[in-house]
């Protein structure tokens, strides 16, 4: 009996380890390095799909005023986004990256219909990836407007000074500033013209 108890405790002893080595090993086989590669290409392949599976159903997407921090939340907001991009032939060559325990950082090419419609070659984006487990908990994506094209694409993409719609603010201004105008004139004439009273006032 006592043989068979030992037995027992010996066999729970080494599935239990077995179990947590396999662990250690399944987390050591995360690559953040290679789950970018799988999304690079699942999007210049025009896969939304196989770069949706590649997020946690709570993962966040961050990029410039698209999807500020906090707006784009979940599988679905991120589907939207693969979408477009999809849509607009996003083009993404990897050139640097850098991996820190879960989160990967790193720079790469982007040619988009835009790029080529604006005639840059390509515009240069940061990119910032944080993991859970073998999936990707959150993107962030900014442009680097250090690079000149960068730089070139947004100022072609901007309204030329002194054309487009103003803002409120801006047509609002000359007004503001002709009624403050106004209103100083009016308020020397009525001083001039109290002054002036007065003074006919004392010589009579």
């Amino acid at each position: 009996m006592t043989k068979l108890i030992m037995v027992v405790a010996v066999i729970i002893v080494l599935s239990a380890t077995t179990a947590l080595l396999a662990t250690a090993a399944s987390a050591q086989e995360t690559d953040p390095d290679a789950v970018f590669d799988e999304f690079v290409d699942a999007v210049n392949g025009g896969d939304v799909d196989a770069a949706l599976a590649l997020f946690t159903e709570d993962a966040t997407w961050t990029r410039g005023g698209r999807c500020p921090p906090g707006a784009c939340v979940g599988t679905d907001a991120i589907r939207g986004e693969l979408q477009k991009d999809v849509a607009d032939h996003h083009q993404i060559v990897i050139i640097e990256v850098e991996v820190s325990g879960s989160m990967l950082t790193g720079r790469t090419e982007l040619r988009t219909d835009v790029t080529r419609a604006e005639g840059i070659e390509r515009a240069i984006q940061t990119v910032t990836l944080e993991f859970y487990g073998e999936k990707i908990s959150s993107l962030e994506i900014a442009p680097d407007f250090t690079d000149p094209m960068t730089a070139e694409l947004r100022a072609r993409r901007l309204p030329a000074s002194g054309s487009g719609p103003q803002s409120s603010t801006d047509a609002g201004l000359p007004v503001a500033l002709l009624l403050v105008g106004g209103l100083f004139l009016a308020g020397v004439v009525l001083m001039a013209g109290a002054f002036r009273m007065k003074t006919l006032v004392r010589m009579r």
